[in-house]
């Protein structure tokens, strides 16, 4: 029996996933009566999907190579990695002999191969695993007392589970409390990245379907119906040599079809590369690209962290921040303002620059026409005074990023599908 695993690059709990998958198995083997060296689990593991990015793909080889080095630890038996451009349609010649040597480079530079369990005895990773393990067997016996995974599946227990799981996650994506680097951090508006050509998935399943002409496979549920004179593995061993491939033939053995909700699959990156893509669509249309002005107060000293936060916050999605520098007088702020077409703008320094001059220079760039002013930095007890000047919303740390951004596109008159 092989089992197979999605990892990604959350690095412990990846070594702690597989390391758990094996003492269940071994304790169901055990039970069930099979000698200690039946009990072993062989793993084979895949990097995640959910972990790759289309925007600034090149952080997916990182990824995949945190992903890669957590599975070796864990005990996978076999490795692969996916591409870094796998996100973005079929992944070319550069990205798959990147992907393959990213094993040998870890074989060869950490010596993976030559140590039987490299995490054994490590606190964390053994705490880790109890965790796992026990809140793993507490679900497989929800599981199974419900009446088994298919009637977990058709009830759609498994899905609630995952939904629920998903709701909490795309909350830490939105506040950027999971932060995915070159999406929702770091973002970079100036790549060009080379256009892959999306698979033919309906050829692939035509031809998978295609593959014969059912003859094959046509002895299969009967030889299934005969018990224990080897009819069925010799039935089996027939079709696959007339050109049956295992899934033709794990259809012909499956008997009456259920029909469940499919699962949905989802990339964390999803959530903001939509915004970054809605954004092009835009300009692509002949329309402005989106931006916003920073209106810096004061020296470089003073402003230079919050107007930093300020264009990684915005360019997530997208949206270039222009940067003139700063701006000791309102007058002049207001001017570069005017000049930089933009029709929204962030006001960023200090808070003790923003103490005297928050409010003029709110107040100037309303009254120059600035459609929406936001202010970089929590406003404290002076919220309402800032308010009242005409500064409409605060970002900082721990703030919806995500709903924050989807609103100013929308100011902005993009259209986010």
């Amino acid at each position: 029996i092989a089992f197979r695993f999605s990892v990604d690059c959350d690095f412990f709990e990846t070594i702690a996933k597989l390391r758990a998958a094996r003492r269940m198995w071994s304790r169901i083997t055990a039970a069930s009566g099979a000698s200690e060296p039946a009990q072993a689990m062989w793993t084979a593991v895949r990097t995640a999907d959910r972990m790759m990015s289309r925007v600034d793909p090149w952080v997916n080889i990182l990824r995949t190579s945190v992903a890669a080095f957590a599975a070796a630890l864990g005990g996978a038996d076999a490795i692969t990695v996916e591409p870094y451009d796998a996100a973005l349609g079929l992944p070319d010649g550069t990205s798959m002999r990147i992907a393959r040597n990213i094993q040998h480079l870890l074989c060869e530079e950490t010596s993976l191969n030559k140590v039987i369990d490299p995490s054994g005895g490590s606190w964390y990773i053994e705490s880790l695993t109890d965790q796992l393990a026990e809140a793993a067997w507490h679900e497989f016996q929800a599981i199974e007392a419900s009446g088994g995974i298919v009637a977990a599946l058709r009830t759609g227990h498994i899905a609630k589970a995952i939904d629920d799981t998903w709701d909490q996650r795309k909350k830490n994506l939105a506040r950027r409390k999971d932060p995915l680097t070159g999406v929702s951090e770091f973002p970079n508006i100036a790549e060009k990245v080379a256009a892959h050509p999306a698979p033919d998935l309906a050829a692939l399943c035509a031809a998978a379907a295609g593959g014969t002409d059912g003859v094959a496979v046509s002895g299969l549920a009967d030889a299934a119906s005969v018990a224990g004179d080897g009819a069925l593995t010799a039935a089996l061993v027939k079709a696959a040599g007339a050109g049956a491939s295992i899934a033709q033939m794990a259809a012909a053995l499956a008997g009456t079809p259920a029909s469940m909700a499919p699962l949905p699959a989802r990339r964390f990156a999803a959530l903001f590369e939509r915004l970054r893509d809605a954004s092009l669509a835009h300009a692509a249309a002949g329309n402005p690209a989106p931006q916003i002005f920073e209106a810096n107060i004061g020296p470089i000293a003073h402003h230079t962290g919050r107007a930093t936060f300020a264009k990684n916050f915005f360019e997530v999605a997208g949206i270039e921040a222009i940067n003139k520098g700063g701006f000791n007088e309102a007058d002049a702020c207001v001017a570069a303002f005017k000049d930089s077409g933009s029709r929204i703008a962030i006001l960023c320094s200090s808070d003790k620059l923003y103490a005297e001059h928050a409010v003029p220079f709110a107040q100037a760039l309303k009254a120059a026409g600035c459609e929406f002013l936001f202010l970089a930095g929590a406003p404290g007890d002076q919220r309402d005074v800032y308010t009242a000047a005409g500064i409409d919303d605060f970002i900082a740390l721990g703030g919806n990023v995500l709903d924050t951004l989807e609103q100013t596109l929308d100011r902005l008159g993009v259209r986010v599908p």
